[in-house]
């Protein structure tokens, strides 16, 4: 079982990791799995996203990231990879 941190990544022709790179084209996104394997909740998640990030911007329409983009602290251990904390002003 491939590891939540390696998502988007891609070894390519080259047998090494070279990072993350969102312009690669030909791989499809994996990440609620694919054909037999698809997550059967893909679809509620998104939609929960989808409406809980629109709720909170039309309720907060002046929310903003507090500081510097470059600032904020990731991690990358376990299996939830993002921003250890996500400080906004608004």
């Amino acid at each position: 079982m491939g590891g939540v941190g390696a998502a988007g990544l891609y070894l390519g022709r080259r047998g090494h990791l070279p990072g993350l790179d969102f312009d690669r084209e030909g791989i499809g996104h994996v990440s609620f799995g694919h054909g037999p394997h698809h997550c059967m909740g893909a679809m509620p998640t998104r939609m929960e996203s989808e409406v809980m990030l629109s709720t909170l911007l039309r309720r907060c329409p002046e929310l903003r990231l507090a500081g510097r983009p470059e600032a904020v602290v990731w991690q990358s251990k376990g299996l939830i990879c993002g921003p250890k904390e996500l400080l906004v002003t608004g």
